[in-house]
């Protein structure tokens, strides 16, 4: 009986064993252990290519060169999480919901899905992809104040600094004039870039 049940399950799982692997994803670059998988660099290829210009069909050359460009920049992704993840960097959920609040209030919406329908039409990025976009900004925002470890010079150091370089200082004087668009349609936004240089 023994025997028996060893040979139906050979006989069974000799099919199995015939059949070719399937490939469900290639990885196109590792960043140290990490790896970059061909789905991902082909949906970021294809939401930059549909935030070019769509008029113009670009060449084979052009492509290759956007797709690099992609890779690049998911290879920077990579690294910049991953030295985020070395200096205990974490950017929340939550951080990242009061910048986008903060993003609505700023360009004046206060419901959520007519902000992501902007985000969507205005910006050719899907939602989910913008929100990763801004953490990401978050991210290398925390890791610039990281690693740029300044500290403000005291009164008396700024004091020390201007009697020493009084000589070589000069008085500037400028006006600033605010032109903003009265609404968010494109052609007010060119007039009030119009008006600006004039």
């Amino acid at each position: 009986m023994k025997k028996l049940s060893i040979v139906m399950l050979l006989i069974f799982q000799l099919p199995l064993l015939s059949q070719d692997w399937v490939t469900f994803d290639r990885i196109v670059a590792t960043v140290n252990s990490q790896p970059v998988i061909e789905s991902q660099l082909e949906t970021m290829y294809q939401i930059s290519l549909n935030r070019t210009d769509s008029k113009k069909k670009l060449t084979r050359k052009q492509e290759q060169d956007l797709r690099n460009s992609v890779l690049d920049s998911l290879i920077n992704e990579a690294i910049l999480y991953q030295i985020a993840d070395d200096e205990s960097i974490i950017i929340s959920d939550d951080r990242v919901q009061l910048q986008i609040n903060d993003m609505m209030k700023y360009n004046g919406f206060t419901d959520l899905e007519k902000f992501k329908k902007s985000v969507e039409q205005n910006e050719k990025l899907p939602y989910d992809v913008y929100v990763s976009e801004i953490k990401k900004q978050l991210t290398m925002e925390q890791l610039m104040i990281y690693a740029v470890d300044f500290v403000p010079p005291t009164e008396e150091d700024a004091k020390k600094w201007y009697d020493d370089n009084k000589a070589n200082l000069i008085q500037v004087r400028f006006q600033r004039i605010l032109i903003s668009p009265k609404n968010d349609s494109f052609g007010e936004e060119k007039r009030a870039n119009e008006l600006a240089v004039e």
